[in-house]
């Protein structure tokens, strides 16, 4: 409780609700694109026309209450948005980056100004237990949105590494001394390799599994004795089917 008193006032519930509303990306799977689109706008329209007007400003930092406006949280509804509109086939992408928005950003600010003596030795304004809490949570986080937006479409090994390495990526980001905007640059950068690989073959992983008989070569099996998927997130594009023969 000592350490909480170190926190700035407004910043617990403003952090409680972050992390809160991230807990919305567990109904992406039964929303679906269009569901999860409506929600998001709805959100941004809320935070920008709604909130301030019902008590919203409590949640606002001091610097905001300043300059009249907490731009934070309004890019926060928006990313997701942009999230599920560059995901809309794909939605355990979008939710598993908003779990690393939700849950890895919102505990990286309630250690690192708490527990968070040791700085960043090339960014004294973030600490190492900030850093790792962005790592760790941030990775809970997406492993379990991505498992349960898309159940059963990964392996559980596989997810979960995933997870942790965009996790990872998002915490080095966060990270920077002339980092970008926690709420909108963090996520959508670190969703650009799997936005990237959802229309290309940026990376192939190659699983080869003998078979008793020549197959034609692309032959149209999703899946098969050859598998390619694209990385990071393991989607299978099938359509490649090589096998080498058995030998007598």
């Amino acid at each position: 409780m000592a350490a909480l008193r170190r926190l700035p006032p407004g910043e617990l519930a403003r952090k409680v609700v972050h992390m809160g509303v991230g807990a919305i990306a567990f109904a992406m799977r039964f929303l679906g694109p269009a569901g999860s689109a409506a929600c998001a706008l709805g959100a941004v329209v809320f935070n920008l026309a709604v909130l301030p007007r019902v008590g919203g400003k409590r949640l606002w930092r001091e610097v905001e209450t300043g300059r009249g406006q907490a731009l934070g949280i309004l890019l926060y509804p928006v990313t997701v948005l942009l999230l599920i509109l560059f995901f809309w086939r794909r939605l355990e992408v979008a939710a598993a980056v908003w779990g690393i928005l939700a849950f890895g950003d919102g505990m990286a600010s309630l250690i690192g100004m708490t527990l968070g003596n040791r700085k960043l030795p090339w960014n004294p304004r973030k600490s190492w237990a900030g850093t790792l809490a962005y790592l760790t949570f941030g990775g809970l986080g997406a492993g379990a949105l991505l498992l349960w937006t898309a159940s059963g479409r990964y392996g559980v090994a596989f997810a979960w590494s995933a997870a942790f390495a965009a996790a990872t990526l998002a915490a080095a980001l966060e990270s920077l001394p002339e980092g970008l905007d926690d709420n909108l640059g963090v996520p959508l950068v670190t969703a650009t390799p799997w936005f990237i690989s959802d229309s290309a073959p940026a990376l192939m992983v190659l699983e080869w599994r003998a078979t008793p008989r020549f197959e034609p070569a692309l032959k149209s099996q999703p899946c098969s004795s050859m598998r390619v998927i694209t990385a990071p997130f393991g989607r299978c594009t099938g359509a490649l089917k090589v096998a080498p023969p058995v030998v007598e």
